[in-house]
C-alpha cells in the first residue's frame, strides 16, 4: 500500500479492519485463531494487490 493516496484516508480505514479482525482472532483459541490469521493474512495480500493496481491506474491516467 506504499503507493496509496493517504489524503483518502483509504489507508487508515484498511489498516483499522485488520487491527479489529485480529483483536478478535487473539481471543479464539488456538486452531481457531492459525486458521482466521491465514485466511486474514491471504485477505491482506489479496486487498493490498488491489489497492495499489487502483493506484497505479489513477497515477497512469493522471
Amino acid at each position: 500500500m506504499d503507493i496509496l493516496d493517504t489524503s483518502t484516508g483509504q489507508d487508515t480505514a484498511i489498516g483499522e479492519m485488520i487491527q479489529l479482525v485480529e483483536a478478535i482472532a487473539r481471543h479464539l483459541r488456538p486452531a481457531e485463531r492459525l486458521q482466521h490469521l491465514k485466511k486474514l493474512r491471504r485477505f491482506k495480500r489479496i486487498l493490498n494487490f488491489r489497492v495499489n493496481l487502483l493506484a497505479g491506474l489513477v497515477a497512469y491516467n493522471h
